[in-house]
């Protein structure tokens, strides 16, 4: 978990790196109003960034001080300071870039998506990204350009649950089994393709997903430079915030539930400290990154960041940490901070390591603080807007910090959707899982799942088909193939009349608590036992013993 953390870190900052050489790149071509637009561009949304966390924080404070006058965040105060300071930044972007459009400032075509094919619109990194997709049959989301790539399913026999390679005249019959539902095979989507090219969208500058939101959107004016900066500005300061106000526990008079009533004004104060000094370390970094951001387009120093930033961020470190001494001494801060889950809003990297102490918490803030502001800074000048702070997972190429990359970012086939596999499991121990099927109506005389696991919790005593050894499924016939990130189980027994649960015994790593939260359930597919055709609406679902 650790080893993996710091290599998410690494790749993180050193893309970043490559960003600011594409700010003295990019500005060393620029004319002189242009060059003052990108100045002020990259100033502006600084400040917009810092306004918008420090009036979330002040929000999030109120609300841990009593959540019955402010029981949600941002508030009409919030909201209003942030209002007003989107207004500055967007009159600054329109008064000191008069004249410029996005693309005389580079603000275009800094994203790729898909012309045509399936995926018309989506993200992309190549064109074999944006072919038609099988919309059925046994391949679904596989390439095609036509019907005919999209084969149906093997029921039954040696070949059970492989492809029917072109109607499984042959490939099906070994060993009895017959092609699913042969009369209605896969169905080719959009089977003209289409091609991958740069589109004037808005980057979302380090992830879509939760905390962050998605800042997609058209790059035609100014307006939309604005809003394109904004957006990803509120993302990384909700995450920030987030972080610093998050996964603190309640005072209560059960002890098992929260801080016991008497310790709630220390609680109070910890929590405070916790929130204000995180806010207040993102704000120090961030304006020290900008400047250095700033010295660097007047040629004033040959990167980034200089000695002044760099003092600037150790100062703030230590008045992070000695904050959280102050207020958070003793036992106090493992008794007030959730640390299973105080770091769950960090997306950047998978999980860092989870803090044990206040200054374990301030190293854990500043990598998440560092990599948010330099990733910012670098998303307010157009040459470097071309997603630098997200990481390479998905691009088809095994890149530093990845261990598999095959060109997608989904759970379920060749490569986790992180590009990352956990080989630092060391085994204490065996969990059962069972895996229960549910379907409408009829028996099943065979099912296709794919449980995916949290591998630095548990993996499978064998990989690939070797992992059918610790499944139990009764009466049916098994077979299996795990990725170790997830196990897709194949089960076949014609003849049976029950619906039919599994389970499989992981491994567990030493000191991970294993619950089921940490697996997730997909039936791929599933048949009638009596008729072999397909079944719809069969789910699964979990358990831990």
């Amino acid at each position: 978990m650790y080893q993996k953390a710091f290599r998410s870190q690494m790749r993180l900052l050193a893309t970043c790196a490559a960003g600011a050489l594409a700010i003295a790149l990019g500005a060393s071509a620029a004319s002189a109003d242009t060059a003052k637009c990108i100045a002020s561009i990259s100033k502006n949304t600084a400040k917009y960034e810092e306004a918008v966390q420090k009036s979330l924080g002040k929000c999030r404070a109120s609300n841990t001080k009593d959540s019955t006058k402010t029981p949600s965040c941002p508030d009409a105060k919030a909201s209003d300071k942030i209002s007003k300071a989107l207004t500055k930044l967007q009159d600054k972007v329109t008064g000191d870039c008069g004249g410029e459009t996005p693309a005389t400032l580079g603000f275009t075509g800094l994203v790729d998506r898909c012309n045509g094919g399936s995926r018309t619109g989506l993200f992309c990194t190549r064109n074999s990204d944006c072919e038609g997709q099988c919309g059925s049959g046994a391949e679904i989301g596989a390439p095609c350009t036509a019907d005919s790539n999209c084969p149906n399913t093997c029921f039954g026999g040696s070949a059970n649950g492989e492809s029917c390679k072109g109607g499984g005249a042959t490939v099906c019959t070994n060993g009895g089994g017959v092609c699913n539902n042969p009369a209605n095979a896969g169905h080719c989507n959009a089977p003209a393709g289409g091609t991958c090219d740069p589109a004037d969208r808005c980057p979302n500058v380090v992830d879509d997903s939760a905390p962050f939101g998605n800042c997609d959107g058209p790059m035609a004016s100014l307006a939309d430079v604005s809003t394109c900066l904004a957006c990803n500005a509120n993302s990384t300061a909700n995450a920030i915030t987030g972080f610093a106000y998050g996964a603190r526990r309640p005072s209560s008079d059960d002890p098992a539930f929260g801080i016991p009533t008497g310790d709630e004004k220390d609680v109070l104060n910890c929590n405070l400290a916790l929130g204000k000094g995180v806010g207040g370390y993102f704000q120090a970094v961030r304006k020290a990154t900008q400047k250095c951001t700033a010295s660097l387009l007047k040629g004033k120093v040959p990167s980034c960041p200089d000695s002044k930033a760099t003092d600037a961020i150790a100062k703030a470190k230590t008045k992070l940490t000695d904050a959280i001494s102050k207020k958070c001494g003793g036992t106090l801060f493992a008794e007030t901070a959730k640390l299973g889950t105080v770091l769950s809003l960090d997306p950047l990297a998978d999980t860092l390591a989870l803090p044990n102490s206040g200054t374990a918490f301030g190293d854990a803030t500043a990598a998440l603080a560092n990599a948010l502001a330099t990733c910012s800074d670098s998303a307010a000048v157009p040459s470097a807007l071309t997603d630098t702070c997200r990481t390479n997972c998905g691009n088809g190429q095994i890149d530093p910090g990845e261990d598999c990359d095959d060109g997608n970012v989904v759970n379920g086939d060749t490569c986790p959707a992180n590009c990352v596999l956990d080989t630092t499991c060391s085994v204490t121990g065996t969990v059962t899982v069972t895996v229960n099927v549910t379907a409408p109506s009829t028996p099943l005389g065979a099912l296709t799942s794919y449980l995916a696991y949290d591998d630095t919790k548990v993996n499978l005593p064998g990989s690939g088909s070797a992992a059918t050894a610790a499944i139990t499924a009764g009466a049916f016939g098994v077979s299996a193939n795990d990725l170790d990130s997830g196990v897709r189980v194949v089960l076949v027994d014609p003849s049976d009349i029950g619906t039919p649960p599994y389970t499989i015994q992981f491994n567990v790593c030493s000191g991970a608590s294993v619950t089921a939260a940490d697996f997730s359930c997909m039936v791929e597919d599933a048949a009638d036992a009596a008729t072999a055709t397909n079944e719809y609406g069969v789910t699964c679902s979990v358990t831990v013993m």
